[in-house]
């Protein structure tokens, strides 16, 4: 934000009137996690604000633990223009925790999110995603065209799917990490796209459904993990399915219960330059017209 020319800080007087941020300006408003719902209640408060293009409000969250018990819409008209940043360099300081059964962040019906980063996104799951999907709440969630830009400074951790765009949604989370999801790290379904290189999908697994993949494409659904790395997930590293596709150029599947690359019902991976290293089962499978190329031999 530095090519912006003027700073300005906002109290908790100017929340819930409308405004308008003029071009050139940045507007910051600092919260700080001492009730619950804060940061759910600042986005409440400046949906009556107007942030003309060449300006921004950014939402800064100080270290600590934010508790949050409902799905955090972003459905503002300049969303495009809104930043929620917390700590950039340590970003397991700013815990957002939600609980269970309940979505994270979402943007939907042509809506947007300019930056989230420097955070780590939590879920309350005892016992964690072996559940047979009956708690299926996704972390960060894009559909309807609704667009969600992630910055690298972010990891979410315990939701069943840990970034789910679908229905047209895009989210762009380069260098993102997702931890101990349920059925997917990644999940791109239905038309959704998800924009994930050089980002980490870690430990996913849903037993009771014998689920459990870093990536998955699904339903036409397609995602950019290029140079991204999956690791010690219970069925597979990326996970292609029903005409989805994945691109994992320079990717790395590393101690996958079974497959490093899976491809089942016309979906396709490519995979030039990328890796299959300790696979439980084999290194990659393609059944029902299902497609893996660009995978060589003495890479796997």
């Amino acid at each position: 934000m530095s090519s912006l020319a003027n700073n300005a800080f906002a109290d908790a007087s100017m929340l819930g009137h409308a405004r308008t941020i003029l071009p050139g300006h940045v507007e910051t408003i600092t919260i700080h996690p001492n009730r619950a719902n804060t940061l759910a209640s600042t986005i409440d408060g400046i949906a009556q604000w107007r942030i003309l293009p060449g300006a921004a409000v950014q939402i800064h969250l100080e270290d600590g633990t934010y508790k949050i018990d409902r799905t955090l819409r972003v459905d503002h008209p300049d969303g495009v223009r809104i930043q929620v940043v917390g700590n950039t360099s340590a970003p397991e300081k700013v815990r957002l925790v939600w609980p269970a059964k309940t979505d994270g962040v979402y943007v939907g019906t042509g809506a947007a999110l300019g930056r989230l980063d420097g955070v780590t996104i939590l879920r309350e799951t005892p016992g964690g995603n072996d559940n047979g999907a009956r708690d299926n709440a996704s972390g960060l969630l894009a559909e309807n065209a609704g667009v969600l830009q992630v910055g690298p400074a972010v990891v979410v951790d315990g939701f069943y799917y840990g970034a789910q765009a679908r229905y047209g949604g895009v989210i762009r989370a380069r260098a993102v990490q997702v931890r101990h999801a349920g059925d997917a790290g990644f999940f791109a379904y239905n038309g959704g796209h998800i924009e994930a290189q050089e980002s980490s999908a870690v430990d996913t697994h849903d037993a009771k459904l014998a689920l459990g993949s870093g990536y998955v494409a699904e339903y036409g659904g397609t995602l950019d993990a290029s140079g991204a790395r999956a690791q010690n997930n219970a069925l597979a590293g990326f996970t292609a399915l029903s005409s989805g596709a994945i691109v994992a150029n320079d990717a790395r599947a590393m101690g996958n219960t079974q497959y490093g690359f899976y491809a089942l019902t016309n979906g396709a991976i490519v995979a030039h330059h990328a890796a299959a290293l300790s696979s439980g089962r084999q290194a990659s499978f393609s059944q029902g017209g299902g497609s893996i190329t660009g995978l060589g031999d003495g890479e796997r």
